[in-house]
């Protein structure tokens, strides 16, 4: 088995090759940036290890800004999510703002199995609303999961939209974009929902 020390070793000796590699191509990338980021792109999404964004971009550092937690959630109450989304849409002046749900979600599987009490039950509390509609609780497991996947990431999309920093972007004239995007564990694609919201919703 693998022990600790391994563990590390081994991510540290990744990053050095990784490192290395980027320096081979442009001696001065770090440099560049380290002087400051400039990127066009906030991506909200779940926090699950197999949902790597910069991976499945093939993305350099600078590129996209980024917000995950458990099931891409985004709600008013949410600090840590409104802060970023107004520092993104109002500061960092990003054109696109991506949601991104991904199949197999397993906090839409714990919803719909029942979350457990305490601290993941109070985070999931929109998530766990939505699992327990009727044409959710009626399918069969496995599809009543890929059901609640799109039902969260269009309750979360319109989150993000009617969120305060993104109609004060749009109302400052911003011609920021709000996507729905799902990934697909299955495939290591991203589908483009159709669901795209611009400065003419308000």
């Amino acid at each position: 088995m693998t022990n600790e020390s391994d563990i590390v070793g081994a991510l540290l000796k990744s990053n050095e090759a990784w490192a290395t590699s980027v320096v081979a191509k442009d001696p001065d990338f770090f440099k560049k940036s380290a002087e400051g980021q400039a990127p066009k792109v906030l991506w909200l999404g779940c926090s699950d290890s197999r949902v790597p964004e910069s991976v499945l971009l093939a993305a350099m550092p600078g590129e996209i800004l980024v917000h995950r937690n458990m099931g891409n959630q985004f709600r008013d109450e949410d600090g840590s999510s409104q802060g970023i989304i107004d520092y993104a849409a109002n500061h960092a002046r990003v054109d696109h703002i991506f949601v991104v749900g991904h199949t197999r979600c397993g906090a839409c599987r714990a919803c719909i199995e029942g979350a457990p009490p305490g601290p993941i039950a109070n985070f999931f509390v929109q998530l766990i609303e939505l699992a327990q509609a009727p044409h959710i609780t009626e399918l069969p497991k496995p599809e009543a999961i890929e059901r609640l996947v799109r039902d969260n990431l269009t309750a979360q999309l319109m989150n993000v939209v009617n969120s305060k920093p993104v109609k004060n972007a749009w109302s400052d004239g911003r011609q920021l974009q709000v996507h729905g995007l799902l990934y697909h564990l299955e495939t290591g694609r991203l589908e483009h929902t159709g669901m795209t919201f611009g400065p003419n919703h308000k």
